[in-house]
């Protein structure tokens, strides 16, 4: 298939400039989003974990 190229209308670049706004729109909505989620999640401690500092012995001065 072959096509003939032309130069686009005004009404052409315009759809064209809100289809990618719309597109950048749901990308930034959906990265925020994203992020949001990863920065707001806690650590769960595991069940064979020590807390720090627990049975460790300090190093003597040198």
């Amino acid at each position: 298939m072959r096509y003939i190229r032309n130069a686009p209308t005004r009404s052409e670049n315009f759809r064209a400039a809100l289809a990618s706004a719309a597109v950048a729109l749901g990308v930034g909505v959906t990265a925020f989003y994203l992020t949001r989620i990863f920065l707001a999640r806690d650590p769960l401690p595991r069940k064979n974990e020590r807390p720090p500092g627990l049975g460790q012995k300090e190093a003597p001065p040198a």
